[in-house]
């Protein structure tokens, strides 16, 4: 699928496993000063150390679990979880925190708790929002130097066709109040504004209504 404003050569495809280090190098500079990520790897060193293996792991496991879009040359990248039926899978949830606890083991004890406290909190905001089944966008990510042309919302819209078709509704999180109306403009609301820390860090939900059927 070609899409008016993405580089050439940056068609919209479903990512497969040769393109999952280029894809988490995205993400990774696309996180790169994201408040939940800042909060949970101070420290400029420490986080340059730790994003890669974060983000392979989620690529990893939506290409595994999920589902991977992303343009062609890796430019932008959208890492989606399918419907579970209504409340997060346990044994998929221990199997994530398995992953992310590997990628984090090489930080200090207080940033390891530092970030199982906040993606506590991320995960019962969740699943406080949704009671139905439902997409899940766990992660957009654009190349900094790439963001604004288009490919955030080209790479999103295959999912989105598709919970149109099946009549589901979509859902995410954002700590950057930023994010909020691009957000918008491709049919999410906020759902809620929550204090996730003592630090001030906000998070808001986002849910995309499912699409009435005729």
């Amino acid at each position: 699928m070609q899409t008016e404003g993405l580089p050439v050569g940056g068609g919209v495809v479903q990512l497969t496993p040769q393109h999952a280090h280029a894809a988490a190098c995205t993400l990774a500079r696309a996180f790169w000063s994201d408040p939940v990520y800042v909060h949970v790897l101070p420290g400029a060193g420490r986080r340059q150390r730790t994003m890669l293996s974060l983000q392979k792991v989620m690529v990893d496991y939506c290409m595994v679990s999920g589902l991977v879009y992303g343009t062609a040359d890796c430019a932008g990248i959208a890492c989606w979880l399918p419907p579970a039926g209504g409340q997060r899978r346990p044994l998929r949830d221990l199997q994530t925190a398995g992953m992310f606890l590997w990628a984090f083991s090489c930080l200090p004890l207080r940033c390891l708790a530092r970030s199982l406290q906040l993606f506590g909190r991320i995960d019962a905001l969740h699943n406080a929002a949704m009671s139905v089944p439902h997409w899940y966008l766990w992660a957009l990510g654009v190349e900094p130097g790439m963001q604004r042309r288009g490919i955030g919302g080209a790479i999103i819209r295959p999912v989105l066709d598709r919970a149109d078709q099946g009549g589901l509704p979509c859902y995410l999180e954002t700590a950057n109040d930023r994010n909020l109306p691009f957000y918008q403009r491709h049919g999410f609301e906020v759902g809620g504004e929550h204090r996730a820390h003592s630090d001030g860090m906000t998070i808001w939900t986002m849910i995309r209504p499912a699409a009435r059927r005729p």
